[in-house]
C-alpha cells in the first residue's frame, strides 16, 4: 500500500493471520523476477538497502546472514543446492551472472548472456533462470534506426 514499506509475510494455507517474516523496508530488486525462497524452504533472501543481501529464517524471520554486494549487484535466485545465490547487474549487456557462495563469500563467474544479434542492444531489464542456472532468459532493450541520405531536394 502507498506509504508502507515492504515486508515478507507467512500466511498459513489453512487460513489465519499473516505474520511478518522480515523487518519493514526490505525489498527485492526490480530487475530480477525474484525467487527469494531457498530450495529447502527454510531461508529467504531480501535486500536491505542497495548493497546488502540479508538471509532470513523463513520460519521465524530471524536474520541469519548479511552479505555485502558490489555496486549495482542484485540477487536473481538461489542455486539448486541451496549453498549459493546467483547475482547480476541489471541493465548491462552482456548480462554477466556470478554465483555467490554463501559459506565462503566467494564469487565465481557463471554465465555471460549475449543476444544472438547484439545490434542496437543497450541493456537488459529482467532475468529468469532455472535453479541449476543452466537455462536463462533475459529481456533486452534495443533501439534500431535508419539514416536516410537524400540528395537534390529543394
Amino acid at each position: 500500500p502507498p506509504g508502507k514499506l515492504l515486508h515478507f509475510y507467512s500466511l498459513p494455507i489453512e487460513g489465519g493471520e499473516a505474520r511478518a517474516l522480515t523487518p519493514e523496508g526490505v525489498s527485492l530488486p526490480e530487475g530480477a523476477i525474484g525467487k527469494p525462497i531457498s530450495p529447502d524452504g527454510r531461508r529467504l533472501f531480501a535486500m536491505n538497502g542497495p548493497n546488502q543481501l540479508v538471509i532470513h529464517d523463513a520460519a521465524n524471520g530471524e536474520q541469519l546472514e548479511i552479505h555485502a554486494l558490489e555496486h549495482e549487484e542484485e540477487p536473481i535466485r538461489w542455486h539448486a543446492d541451496g549453498r549459493g545465490i546467483f547475482l547480476w547487474r541489471s541493465g548491462r549487456s552482456p548480462a554477466v551472472i556470478t554465483l555467490l557462495d554463501l559459506e565462503t563469500g566467494q564469487r565465481r563467474p557463471w554465465k555471460e548472456l549475449v543476444p544472438s544479434d547484439p545490434t542496437g542492444i543497450f541493456g537488459t531489464r529482467f532475468i529468469v533462470m532455472t535453479p541449476d542456472g543452466e537455462t536463462c532468459a533475459i529481456t533486452s532493450m534495443r533501439t534500431l534506426s535508419q539514416l536516410q541520405l537524400v540528395r537534390g531536394l529543394r
